[in-house]
């Protein structure tokens, strides 16, 4: 009787701390191709953890893939998905989120081979996290989710070469990132990067067989992480220069004034 009279039903429920009540997301990621956020395309995936629940040792419904779907989000596994965490002793609710599902919040490998579309996107690793208290996640709230690029983009453009654009072969960035190339346009990801000496930004052999290694220009000391650095290359037979340089914040406008840098062949 003395128990009863202090702790009521909802009482017991707020201790026992194992609360099945699933979030329900919404989510944006920085687009591949633009400066804006933009919904997560459908059959996008992501991998969802709340590391609240985690850490206390829950042995389920902390981890699990989500899909965007015409519906909205959802879990990729109906059986498996992830729910607020209370307890006596919890004052909030933290999530991580990552892009590819495959991946690490914390650490990411990446893909040296980005010779398609799609694999071009599988190297854009990008991170979300949410965070709240008590008082925010009375109600359930709508879980928002803003994924943000954690690499560096580098695109490419070709120009007057005197060739056929489409016939460069060997095309390596940074000695390392087979890019994506098509029509006159190059595209990779890179990890951030600080550098001492230009290092080979482009490697490429013509039409002709000459073969071109083309430096990073040199006021371009780092290479930031969320950033694009646009590049355009000119010239021919013997020489191709870089003519302008530009980078772009993926969600401001950041002009870098334009330079030329020359490569001869080897």
């Amino acid at each position: 009787m003395t128990l009863a009279s202090c702790a009521s039903d909802n009482d017991f429920a707020y201790n026992n701390g194992d609360d099945n009540v699933a979030v329900t997301i919404a989510a944006t990621r920085a687009s591949i191709t633009s400066t804006t956020s933009t919904p997560l395309a459908e059959g996008e995936t992501f991998r969802l953890v709340n590391t609240t629940r985690r850490e206390l040792g829950r042995e389920n419904k902390f981890d699990a893939t989500y899909k965007a779907t015409a519906n909205g989000i959802e879990p990729t596994d109906a059986a498996n998905y992830v729910v607020w965490q209370t307890g006596k002793d919890i004052t909030q609710n933290t999530f991580h989120a990552v892009i590819p599902a495959t991946a690490s919040y914390d650490s990411f490998t990446l893909p040296t081979d980005q010779t398609s579309a799609d694999k071009l996107t599988s190297a854009d690793w990008l991170t979300a996290s949410a965070t709240y208290n008590v008082a925010a996640m009375e109600d359930k709230p709508l879980l928002a989710l803003n994924f943000e690029h954690q690499l560096v983009k580098i695109v490419i453009t070709l120009t007057n070469l005197g060739h056929d654009l489409s016939s460069l072969y060997d095309l390596q960035i940074l000695s390392s990132i087979s890019p994506y190339h098509h029509d006159s346009t190059i595209e990779c990801i890179v990890e951030p990067a600080t550098y001492n000496d230009s290092p080979t930004l482009v490697h490429l052999k013509d039409i002709t067989n000459e073969e071109y290694d083309i430096p990073l220009p040199s006021q371009i000391t780092a290479l930031e992480r969320g950033k694009q650095y646009n590049f355009t290359l000119s010239g021919g037979h013997n020489l191709i220069e870089i003519t302008s340089v530009s980078v772009t914040d993926w969600t401001t406008s950041e002009i870098v004034p334009d330079t030329e840098d020359e490569a001869t062949r080897e």
